[in-house]
């Protein structure tokens, strides 16, 4: 999950998602000016669904994992070495053997 801070949001950005979080409350919401329930909702989504969006396009174009170097097939030969009796049984485990 990412995080974003304060900062990085546009100020417009802020402000509408401040506006949202306070007026926005269902209970509070009134239907003046012959707006019906369902429109206003609608305009809720939609406004709510171009913060989101937003919010991604800044997430995206500011945490892009960092590309690693290409693994080389064969660049750690010899660090690892093998004992020539590396699958017989353990000293530890005689005793159940």
């Amino acid at each position: 999950m990412y995080s974003i801070s304060q900062s990085e949001l546009s100020p417009q950005l802020q402000q509408l998602i401040q506006q949202t979080l306070t007026t926005h409350d269902p209970l509070k919401l009134s239907l003046g000016h012959g707006q019906s329930a369902i429109l206003l909702a609608e305009q809720d989504y939609q406004q709510l669904l171009n913060v989101l969006n937003q919010i991604k396009a800044i997430i995206t174009q500011t945490q892009q994992p960092e590309i690693g170097k290409q693994r080389i097939f064969g660049s750690s030969k010899g660090l690892i070495k093998m004992t020539d009796d590396f699958d017989s049984p353990l000293d530890e485990f005689k005793d159940y053997m």
